[in-house]
């Protein structure tokens, strides 16, 4: 039975951390770049990679790395096509 009783006990412990971490939404971090991104998106969803890294004066690799991450992170989508397609914005940021 103390077997038993100590398994149930750490099942119970382990159930509460889980709910209790996932209750906390963390902050999401980003970095100048992706930020930078974020914002212009916010003002013209239609901005392509190419117009971002002129705007930004940065390299198009960095622009596509920093889409990557913001998707990956659930912070923007991509709606449409590639041609006439636009960002959606899912999580707003401070």
């Amino acid at each position: 039975k103390s077997n038993l009783y100590q398994v149930i006990q750490t099942i119970c412990k382990l159930s509460q951390t889980t709910s209790r971490s996932s209750k906390k939404a963390d902050p999401i971090k980003l970095n100048k770049w992706k930020q930078a991104i974020y914002s212009e998106l916010l003002i013209d969803a239609t901005l392509t990679r190419k117009k971002l890294s002129e705007k930004l004066k940065c390299s198009e690799a960095t622009i596509k790395r920093a889409f990557a991450t913001l998707v990956e992170k659930r912070i923007i989508k991509r709606s449409g096509a590639n041609k006439n397609g636009f960002w959606l914005i899912l999580r707003k940021m401070q």
